[in-house]
């Protein structure tokens, strides 16, 4: 009994130990992935967020100063516009810059002279509009739609 094995002292790895550590490794990567990826899409779903919020106030200020509120979009680079501007009287109230990588993309058609203007009971002054926000690195894009009426401010996808 008191023999003792010498050769189970020798020093190395088993093939158990190296399954079992890539098995660990696996399930580890497994659980963060997902979260890296969407980590790289929810900036644009943030930027989309501030751009729709920004909208809202537009259309806020309107309704509580009960005149028309004009929101001027500036800086056109890579294809969009990268700043807006509102406007309430005549008088700009507040200037909003996207964050860079971002634009804001608009149909010449859907949006009369690069200005979305809300009037006093916070409708559209003219017919509904979609904009795009690109991110101008990946090209992913995330709509914003705004309706005509009772204006609802909304991201489409």
């Amino acid at each position: 009994m008191g023999y003792i094995n010498k050769k189970m002292y020798k020093r190395g790895i088993t093939y158990i130990e190296v399954i079992s550590s890539l098995f660990i490794i696996t399930i580890i990567f497994t659980l963060i992935f997902p979260f890296v990826i969407k980590g790289k899409t929810s900036s644009l779903d943030s930027v989309t967020k501030q751009v729709v919020g920004k909208l809202k106030y537009g259309k806020s200020l309107a309704i509580a100063n009960n005149a028309s509120v004009y929101i001027r979009f500036l800086n056109l680079d890579n294809g969009g516009y990268k700043s807006l501007e509102f406007y309430l009287n005549d008088k700009k109230q507040q200037d909003y810059k996207l964050p860079s990588g971002f634009v804001i993309i608009t149909n010449n058609n859907d949006l009369y002279n690069k200005n979305v203007v809300f009037k006093s009971d916070g409708t559209l002054n003219h017919r509904a509009t979609t904009l795009k926000v690109r991110d101008v690195n990946s090209k992913k894009e995330a709509s914003v739609t705004l309706t005509i009426g009772y204006t609802r401010i909304m991201r489409v996808n």
